[in-house]
């Protein structure tokens, strides 16, 4: 974990308090009361703990009052609760569990379980806001967005404004390269979607600061892959002892595919196999191969080493947890096993697994259109560019830019820009069919398309309907010089990659042929063969 999280301690022992304020001092800014009242007055405040370690037994308010408390005031509804308690009854455990809290600490205090607990739910929580934040737009808390300058913003506004227009007019400069053109459509397309933040930011996830939530590129960009296939999570449960293994996969039946090893060598061939466990449960105590052994292995294997790992252990000394901490250990449940506990660390494991796949999803997608973004196509064209070589297979490669779109921004307004380049974006991701090929927005009004193991015939019929897909759209264009609707033209190219030729000379080539296109009347396809 990295910078200094908000922690709110709750406790009315103030031993507890100190050890606690210890053990996350050197890392956490941390604030320490002692009932229930006090609590929930932080928790109100601005800005709130970004988590609150709650003891269950204090002197004013339950445990139980204080998290339904928690849970009702807007500014903590969301804000981690861990329950710390001395009660080793898994029953207080269970019903903290139902009122809202992600987990629970026992004590005496183990200082390495404490901070993995703490460091585990601050970054779910960091996570899950920048998933937020990345598909529906920064939102500040109502209470902090009344007091920002509106000047400042119509000043802001100002400004990108004027970079928006410098850098349209150098796009037109007849003296323009390609590559400086794509930069200037890079720059351009930064600045609509600061500026479509700044006109139209609203509560709902909509508008010009994400990709419609409607849309199919949209759906493909946020899915989890094995929600979106229609795949349960899977869950690898590896203990020696049967009855373990039966009860574990009983817990678990209803919500996921449960895969069962009674030993770490049967583990490893299950993880090395055809598609990975989301989530390990890993006894640590087996004959032959223990849990120690098996997770040196995982996280030594490229594959594996990012899977969560649970330990399963009938031992409770700190020794033991440090260890298997500092080898990369997710979690402990301690035996006797209890099945709400254990479906509530589970859950929380995956719903990290879920967020940090979203990320990286949201980290190759356009936030505009939902296509894959520049970063991400450079990466699937360098990725088929290697691939063809070695094969000595065709790649086909399409530029595509909407025609006049300047002019269309100028005088509908960059609003209905922004859903005009979500149409075309849709009509594009609508024409391919093949898993491989890939679309992403290049910049500005720019599109690009890669296709692999694909003749130019094929490849330039694709091209021919996406054009006649956008035409079809309908969307008027009173400033077109090419016809009275929105239009685009695409140059492509088709090539057999060769020792010495670059990905990059491909994709001037393709830019050669779209400045073909353009010049030659817009609204139209160029092939270079």
């Amino acid at each position: 974990m990295t910078g200094r999280h908000r922690v709110l301690i709750v406790d009315d022992d103030p031993v507890a308090r100190r050890a606690l304020a210890t053990i996350l001092d050197p890392d956490h800014e941390v604030r320490s009361v002692g009932c229930g009242q006090e609590a929930l007055a932080h928790a109100a405040g601005a800005p709130p703990p970004d988590l609150i370690l709650l003891d269950l037994m204090l002197p004013d308010l339950s445990g139980d009052q204080v998290l339904r408390r928690l849970r009702a005031i807007p500014a903590s509804a969301e804000v981690p609760v861990i329950v710390v308690t001395a009660l080793d009854r898994p029953g207080e455990h269970e019903r903290a569990l139902e009122l809202g809290a992600v987990d629970y600490i026992t004590k005496p205090l183990h200082p390495s379980l404490v901070r993995a607990r703490v460091d585990k739910h601050l970054l779910l929580a960091a996570t899950r806001q920048e998933v937020s934040v990345r598909t529906c737009g920064h939102r500040l808390p109502a209470p902090w967005r009344d007091d920002i300058d509106a000047r400042l913003a119509t000043d802001l506004r100002a400004q990108i404004a004027a970079v928006h227009r410098d850098a349209e007019r150098l796009l037109d400069h007849p003296g323009a390269t390609g590559p400086q053109r794509r930069l200037l459509g890079h720059l351009i397309a930064g600045a609509d979607d600061m500026l479509g933040r700044i006109d139209q930011a609203r509560p709902a996830c909509a508008g010009s600061a994400g990709a419609d939530a409607t849309s199919p590129t949209a759906a493909a960009a946020t899915a989890d892959p094995a929600e979106a296939a229609g795949e349960r999570a899977r869950i690898l449960v590896v203990d020696d002892e049967r009855l373990v293994r039966r009860f574990l996969a009983d817990t678990f039946a209803d919500a996921y595919e449960v895969l069962l090893a009674k030993d770490g060598r049967q583990a490893l061939d299950l993880v090395r196999g055809e598609r990975s466990p989301d989530v390990i449960l890993l006894d640590v105590l087996m004959p032959e191969m223990d849990g120690y052994q098996v997770l040196e292995q995982l996280k030594a294997d490229e594959r594996a080493r990012s899977i969560p790992v649970i330990f399963i252990t009938g031992a409770n000394r700190e020794g033991d947890e440090a260890r298997g901490l500092a080898l990369g250990v997710s979690d402990y449940i301690p035996k006797p096993l209890h099945p709400a506990i254990v479906r509530a660390r589970v859950r929380n494991l995956l719903n990290m697994v879920r967020q940090q796949r979203r990320l990286a999803e949201l980290a190759a997608v356009d936030p505009l259109t939902g296509l894959a973004n520049r970063r991400r196509f450079d990466e699937v064209l360098d990725r088929t560019w290697r691939q063809a070589s070695r094969g000595g297979r065709q790649v086909s490669l399409a530029v595509i830019d909407v025609d006049f779109f300047k002019r269309y921004n100028d005088h509908y307004g960059h609003g209905s820009g922004d859903r005009a380049l979500r149409a075309v974006a849709d009509a594009i991701a609508g024409t391919l069919r093949r898993s491989g090929d890939l679309a992403a927005r290049y910049g500005g009004e720019e599109f690009v398309v890669v296709m692999p193991d694909t003749d130019a015939a094929v490849a330039s019929a694709l091209a021919e309907t996406i054009r006649l897909k956008v035409a079809a759209l309908g969307l008027e264009h009173a400033r077109s010089a090419a016809t009275d609707h929105l239009t685009v033209s695409v140059g492509g190219t088709t090539i057999t990659p060769a020792a010495g030729l670059a990905a990059a000379a491909a994709l001037e080539r393709a830019d050669r042929a779209l400045y073909q296109a353009k010049h030659g009347g817009r609204n139209r396809v160029v092939w270079a063969r």
